[in-house]
């Protein structure tokens, strides 16, 4: 089971069911907005949760696709300023071979785009903040 905290300390939202923490709400129905990856208590329009994304495999209709529609990677974690969905553009390809020279100046300009892009004045502060904040939960030894 999957929590997450609320803007209070005493307001936990269970991902895997979500209910509404006000008192007093009916807190059905819960809609989930796919598209803006948001869900809602109906009753009352809390927004719960946003930019929620379903950890679920996607729907499959036979058993070559369930390999190829797995969901993969590493964990997305709210304590990432990118929430751990970082793109690493390397010196070679899929295979392990080297790029051409041709490529190899291409990708170097997606690099610098790409690193450009993740360096924003509004990322930069939220990153430096994670980072201080890791530090010291290291040196405080708590998880």
């Amino acid at each position: 089971m999957m929590k997450i905290h609320l803007g209070r300390m005493d307001e936990v939202l269970d991902v895997t069911s979500p209910k509404c923490p006000i008192s007093g709400c009916i807190g059905e129905p819960i809609i989930t907005d796919t598209s803006s990856g948001e869900i809602i208590c109906g009753s009352c329009g809390r927004v719960l949760l946003e930019k929620s994304i379903d950890p679920n495999p996607e729907h499959v209709s036979d058993a070559t696709e369930f390999v190829s529609k797995a969901r993969t990677g590493p964990e997305q974690s709210l304590t990432m300023y990118d929430m751990g969905m970082m793109t690493v553009i390397s010196n070679k390809d899929a295979m392990g071979n080297s790029l051409s020279s041709y490529m190899k100046n291409t990708f170097g300009r997606l690099k610098i785009l790409n690193n450009r892009s993740r360096t924003a004045s509004s990322n930069r502060t939220l990153r430096s903040a994670l980072l201080l904040l890791y530090s010291l939960k290291t040196k405080l030894g708590t998880s």
